[in-house]
């Protein structure tokens, strides 16, 4: 397997009530940074397990591709 460092963009909600339009044009999503090595990709997404071991995977995040902004191989 592969290790990368993923640095994206993650969902975020604020709101669940309603709210004036102009109290929510700063708004900006939440950046994240992700280490771990690469356990499946496909065309939308790539699944990263942050500790793994002979036949274990532990702490898996699954990371939609349009929200990836760096994308660097560091193993």
């Amino acid at each position: 397997m592969t290790a990368f460092y993923i640095k994206w963009v993650d969902a975020q909600t604020w709101s669940n009530a309603w709210v004036d339009t102009a109290d929510i044009l700063g708004l900006k999503l939440p950046v994240c940074e992700s280490r771990g090595e690469v356990i499946k990709e496909d065309a939308t997404a790539i699944y990263l397990a942050q500790t793994t071991s002979e036949n274990e995977l532990r702490n898996i995040i699954g990371i939609p591709k349009g929200f990836i902004l760096k994308r660097k191989k560091i193993a």
